[in-house]
């Protein structure tokens, strides 16, 4: 698989990593960067809200990537539980060309404490990132080093 000459947004789930892609001519330009047109918040109510107990869009860690078009670089924009996400992800684009950055923007619901969840739960059926990129079962087991596994990869607009 090959990512270059397409932004997107993702989300880290339990079920794996959900990502949505859009080549690059149909990305929104804005100044020297195309990004992704649809927020987080869209494309979650649109795709994934009912299948997740109606969670709201930044109960799960998530990020963004976007090109910047005078150097030709990938910026991953990333929740602090999705670091090592960010890391795998750059081998799918051309690596040299490729930047993670975390970004206080992007806080989910263990990340920011001030987070409230109409359900007042602390996990989704158990599962929760550790505070160190790490991700660990409803035993405090690590699972599967990150469970980068596509749930939904996505190649839309």
């Amino acid at each position: 698989m090959d990512f270059n000459q397409h932004v997107g947004i993702f989300f880290m789930t339990p079920e794996g990593l959900i990502m949505h892609l859009c080549p690059l001519e149909k990305g929104e330009h804005y100044g020297d960067f195309i990004n992704y047109p649809y927020s987080h918040d869209e494309v979650w109510q649109k795709h994934y809200a009912s299948a997740f107990n109606y969670k709201s869009f930044d109960f799960f860690p998530r990020g963004r990537i976007i090109y910047h078009k005078p150097t030709g670089t990938y910026f991953a924009y990333h929740d602090g539980c999705t670091g090592i996400i960010t890391m795998i992800l750059s081998s799918y684009y051309d690596s040299a060309k490729f930047v993670g950055k975390r970004d206080e923007h992007y806080k989910c619901r263990w990340c920011n404490p001030e987070y409230i969840d109409e359900n007042n739960a602390p996990t989704y059926h158990g599962w929760k990132p550790d505070k160190c990129c790490e991700f660990r079962d409803a035993d405090g087991k690590l699972t599967t080093p990150p469970r980068l596994v596509f749930r939904d990869l996505l190649f839309d607009v």
